[in-house]
């Protein structure tokens, strides 16, 4: 696809039609009355007798999680089951047009009573009122949502819950807890990335305390463990889940795991079943030939989220610009919002590019999941947040990438390792002021051809969870199915336990 089809600054995404590509059975439809009390983003056709699998996740800002929900959906409904995907936030992917699908005949759903984040850090607003009131301050609110929710589980009547992330995060979203109770009996796993916490003692190690510090922040405010959290966390798994598939096998150098206190927790469990996974992840289509000089550099923070430093980080690229710190790199540079960045920002940036005039500089608002992986695999360096999914994707097509992590302890610890990993010649920028993020970029440029990268190999974890969850339900496997499972892969370590 030549580049210039990706540079657009409006585009108009649509949902892909939902084909039916397996013989249906007798289809159930739902009445008015489930659809007055669920906003249906995705509608789905369900077999009458075949078994349901409910994926939960929380959908408010940063797009990893919904994409590797995606991802093991569109696995899911390979086989000859039901799908139904809940989202208990506001899905900014869906109403923005749909960056991602979920796969045929899968219903994606979300209550008439769910959520957004507020400015105050772990605060959730009630969004269906004109004025949002803080939930805990809303207890008719949570009323509604729970026959919201209660309807859903009386039509769909899953025979198994899957909670993307939860226990292990969303400790504010209390539907959650009012899901487990309205599905006691059902069984239920958990889906997690492997990177859930950072360690103090590495972290001090790569030198991040010191690097914090150096910009003003307090180390010993992001990296710690929360005992008492971690204890209510094993409390519910014990309770409630059946098993916890953590998606991860080691491959990518920041892979620090899980919490500790959990993970040695979940080893010693014969109620709660442990499984290691590949990753999911964006397939990367494979580099094209073209130009060096044709290349452009990309700068991305995800789903551009607020709280990611989106706005420092796209600020800093046009302040360099408007600087000339940046024009003897003879090369295009594109900037991508996502979807999550406020579209009055949005237009603000977009504003102040088409006054610089140059040619130079483009910024697209938003672009569908696998086209942004398509834009990433042919420029010469990407810069990103040191988000799961960008590093993946950087990886994979060996893409050299300056690393603006967002100030946690998650994307603070893969940007050193994986900075560590590569010599230091993938630069790591804590204060991303426009004279920093320039010389870091026009580093790169020069070093980025002496780069040893580390494999990627088994980016295959949404197929075993896929198999897994068919299994637990006896349901067969598609033909096709086997085959794409051992398709391209050497390691023997995954789907057993950790």
């Amino acid at each position: 696809m030549p580049l210039e089809n990706h540079v657009q600054r409006q585009q108009t995404l649509s949902f892909p039609p939902i084909e039916s590509e397996i013989a249906l059975r007798e289809v159930t439809d739902f009445d008015e009355r489930f659809q007055e009390r669920l906003d249906i983003l995705q509608p789905g056709r369900f077999l009458a007798h075949a078994p349901t699998v409910m994926i939960v996740f929380h959908a408010l800002t940063g797009g990893g999680h919904e994409q590797r929900v995606s991802s093991i959906t569109k696995r899911l409904s390979t086989f000859d089951l039901n799908v139904c995907v809940l989202s208990l936030g506001r899905n900014l992917f869906h109403e923005e047009g749909g960056i991602y699908d979920y796969g045929r005949n899968t219903l994606v759903v979300r209550p008439k009573h769910f959520f957004r984040s507020s400015s105050q850090q772990k605060t959730l607003l009630a969004t269906n009122e004109e004025n949002p009131r803080r939930v805990n301050e809303a207890s008719d609110w949570m009323m509604e949502q729970r026959e919201d929710l209660a309807t859903l589980v009386s039509r769909v009547r899953p025979s198994l819950v899957g909670t993307e992330f939860y226990p292990m995060g969303y400790d504010n979203n209390p539907a959650f807890k009012t899901l487990l109770e309205l599905t006691d009996g059902i069984e239920k796993i958990c889906i997690v990335r492997d990177f859930t916490v950072g360690r103090s003692e590495q972290a001090k190690r790569l030198g991040i305390f010191d690097d914090l510090c150096g910009v003003g922040k307090d180390p010993h405010d992001i990296f710690k463990t929360n005992d008492s959290l971690n204890a209510t966390r094993r409390d519910i798994l014990e309770s409630h889940y059946k098993g916890v598939f953590v998606m991860g096998d080691g491959t990518l150098p920041a892979s620090m795991g899980m919490d500790p206190q959990i993970l040695s927790w979940l080893k010693s469990r014969e109620s709660c079943v442990l499984r290691q996974v590949g990753y999911a992840s964006e397939p990367v289509p494979p580099r094209v030939e073209m130009p060096d000089e044709h290349r452009p550099i990309v700068v991305t923070a995800g789903s551009g989220a607020l709280d990611s430093g989106a706005r420092e980080l796209y600020g800093s690229v046009i302040a360099a610009f408007e600087r000339g710190l940046l024009k003897d790199l003879h090369r295009r540079v594109i900037l991508v919002l996502g979807p999550s960045y406020p579209k009055g920002l949005g237009d603000e940036l977009i504003a102040k590019v088409d006054e610089l005039s140059n040619e130079q500089l483009v910024i697209v608002r938003t672009l569908p999941s696998n086209e942004l992986a398509q834009l990433i695999s042919h420029s010469a360096i990407a810069v990103t947040k040191a988000g799961l999914n960008t590093t993946l994707a950087c990886m994979t097509a060996k893409v050299p990438s300056v690393l603006v992590p967002k100030h946690d302890a998650e994307q603070l610890a893969r940007a050193y390792c994986l900075s560590r990993q590569v010599e230091h010649f993938l630069p790591v920028v804590l204060d991303p002021k426009p004279e920093v993020l320039s010389e870091a970029i026009v580093h790169l440029l020069e070093a980025r051809h002496r780069i040893v990268w580390p494999r990627i190999e088994n980016t295959l974890g949404d197929v075993y969870i896929a198999g897994e969850i068919a299994a637990m339900l006896g349901v067969s496997e598609p033909p096709e199915f086997s085959q794409m499972l051992f398709a391209g892969n050497s390691s023997s370590s995954l789907r057993t336990a950790v």
